[in-house]
């Protein structure tokens, strides 16, 4: 059987940033069989942390007001890098002094792989987007210690500087993203078909 991805996921870009809130989702995701491992904030409303299982169902609720187009922000590998011997390397903000949160080490692959199930489900389920669905990555792995670390801390944070209500953070785009110049940038996602180009990274610092 011959299956195709929604064309109408693209990949987020400093052009395609909105002040909006009414125009995000914002998600810290997380695989876990029992607990509320995800947390998630529509537009300006109160984060929540809710199981897995419920993700599909609260981002397409949202997808279904046919809306011109959406900002998805995800909190995980959106994007990776290789190196020209062809291994995996880090991206420029997986590393802070000696400290590393490379995309294929420690949590990372676990969220890319949470992602790719999440996003492959809203490529090929029966129901009609005709929303634009415009990705952005997250990463708040090296945020400031600002008392105890929980999923909604982290999509408040996110939801701040994507918003552009906080300086604390970052926007990486394009070949910003590279360690080296020669390493080579694609999506987490064409290995499985999925190939929504690279998206921009909004850093918490």
């Amino acid at each position: 059987m011959t299956t195709s991805t929604n064309s109408r996921i693209v990949a987020g870009s400093l052009d395609t940033l909105s002040p909006n809130p009414e125009d995000w989702i914002f998600v810290d995701i997380g695989f876990s069989q029992k607990q509320k491992s995800c947390g998630i904030a529509i537009g300006d409303s109160r984060p929540r942390t809710i199981q897995y299982n419920r993700l599909f169902h609260e981002i397409s609720i949202e997808f279904l007001k046919h809306k011109p187009f959406l900002n998805l922000l995800i909190e995980a590998p959106l994007s990776v890098a290789f190196n020209t011997r062809g291994n995996p390397t880090g991206r420029s903000f997986e590393k802070r002094n000696a400290d590393t949160r490379y995309w294929y080490d420690k949590a990372g692959p676990a969220t890319l792989l949470a992602t790719m199930h999440l996003l492959r489900k809203i490529s090929f389920e029966e129901i009609q987007i005709r929303t634009e669905i415009r990705l952005f990555e997250g990463f708040a792995s090296f945020k400031q210690k600002k008392g105890k670390s929980s999923h909604e801390n982290d999509v408040e944070m996110l939801r701040e500087i994507a918003l552009g209500r906080s300086t604390e953070g970052r926007y990486v785009d394009g070949e910003e993203l590279k360690m080296d110049r020669n390493d080579i940038l694609q999506s987490a996602f064409a290995v499985a078909g999925m190939n929504f180009g690279i998206p921009l990274a909004i850093v918490v610092e």
